[in-house]
C-alpha cells in the first residue's frame, strides 16, 4: 500500500535531488523509497537494487567508529554486458570504486 510522505527540506537541496534523479533515469520519489529500503537491507523480505540504470551503487555500513564497511551492489540490468571489457586477473573494480569513494566523500 503506497502512503505519501511530505518533507520539509532546503530548496536547493530539493532541487539538487531532482536533478541527480533526473540524470539517474527515475524519480525523486523512487529514489528515496530505493535509498529507504537499503538503510536496512536484513529488516526487509528482499534486497531491493535501484532502478537507476548504474552498474553498481555502494551500500556504507557505519559502526560506533565511523565508515567500516563499502560494499558494492550490482545492478542486473547490465549484466549481460558483463566480460565484455578485458581486464587482467589482478583488477579488482570493488577496491577501486572503494577508493574513490572515499575520496568523493573525504573519508
Amino acid at each position: 500500500m503506497e502512503t505519501k510522505l511530505i518533507l520539509s527540506l532546503e530548496k536547493e537541496d530539493i532541487e539538487k535531488a531532482e536533478v541527480f534523479a533526473k540524470q539517474n533515469g527515475e524519480s525523486l520519489s523512487k529514489m528515496v523509497e530505493n535509498y529507504l529500503k537499503n538503510l536496512n537491507p536484513k529488516s526487509s523480505k528482499t534486497q531491493s537494487t535501484p532502478d537507476t540504470g548504474a552498474t553498481s551503487f555502494p551500500v556504507i555500513e557505519k559502526n560506533n567508529k565511523g565508515f567500516d564497511k563499502i560494499e558494492i551492489k550490482t545492478e542486473s540490468k547490465f549484466s549481460e554486458l558483463a566480460g565484455v571489457l578485458k581486464v587482467g586477473d589482478d583488477f579488482d573494480y570493488k577496491k577501486i570504486y572503494e577508493e574513490e569513494l572515499l575520496k568523493k566523500y573525504d573519508i
